[in-house]
């Protein structure tokens, strides 16, 4: 399975690359808008990881993550990619934005362990392979 991380959460990154190594996972990761998508169509992502928070440092933009979930879920080559939201601020506002955009589900970035994340990553993956069918 090809995870895409679309976060800057360094500690967060390297955590979830050793987890997803271990458990055979192959573990995409920018911010860059542009390479995401790219990606998306090239590299058979299976699944998105957002933190549609990120902002451009000193500019008060909508958040980076938010405006590449839309342009994914725009971009009619990719728009079906299971998506799923990480994030530390866990408001009904949030939750109501991923919910409009068809996220697979919101997860507070903070789950501990991450064997927990992965855990519920692979429950979801295996739901949505169920419903392809």
């Amino acid at each position: 399975m090809t995870i895409l991380m679309f976060d800057k959460d360094k500690d967060a990154i390297g955590t979830f690359q050793f987890f997803a190594e271990f458990n055979n996972y192959q573990l995409l990761h920018t911010i860059n808008i542009k390479e995401a998508l790219t990606w998306c169509e090239q590299k058979d992502v299976d699944v998105v990881l957002v933190d549609m928070l990120i902002h451009e440092q000193g500019l008060d933009k909508e958040p980076l993550g938010f405006v590449f979930f839309k342009a994914l879920r725009e971009n009619s080559k990719i728009k079906d990619i299971l998506v799923i939201i990480l994030s530390g601020m866990s408001t009904l506002e949030n939750h109501q934005k991923a919910k409009n955009l068809k996220a697979a589900d919101f997860i507070h970035k903070n789950t501990r362990p991450f064997e927990e994340l992965l855990k519920r990553i692979k429950e979801i993956v295996a739901e949505y392979q169920k419903k392809k069918k």
